[in-house]
């Protein structure tokens, strides 16, 4: 008897499992309810940093972050400034470009010609 019970408590639990992710796929199917989704994610910044904290932290989804981040023109100039303005992030992205011949060759070119501009 008891064996009866769990097994049929065992198969209302799966039942239950597999409904609720028809319930999450067809929430998240719909453009209405993806759209108060995401409505309620940038509402709530926290909330909105705990999911950037989480697609940044996975592999495949960090590359979909930076590639989506790097499309959009006005995140990457909000970017560029702050890296302009933070001596450690300059001095970072100058050490990787000078790492490859081709791009070094460029920075001192770049370097060269602020200084005959007297842009020091």
């Amino acid at each position: 008897m008891t064996r009866r019970i769990a097994a049929v408590l065992a198969v209302g639990m799966m039942g239950l499992a597999l409904a609720g992710c028809d319930f999450e796929r067809s929430l998240i199917s719909k453009p209405e309810s993806r759209t108060k989704i995401m409505g309620l994610i940038a509402a709530d910044r926290g909330f909105a940093t705990e999911i950037a904290d989480r697609l940044i932290a996975g592999d495949s989804t960090r590359v979909l972050v930076v590639d989506r981040f790097m499309a959009n023109g006005t995140a990457k100039q909000d970017f560029l400034l702050r890296a302009a303005r933070d001596r450690t992030m300059m001095d970072g992205i100058l050490a990787l470009a000078a790492q490859d011949s081709v791009m070094r060759d460029h920075v001192v070119t770049l370097v060269r010609g602020m200084e005959m501009a007297g842009g020091r």
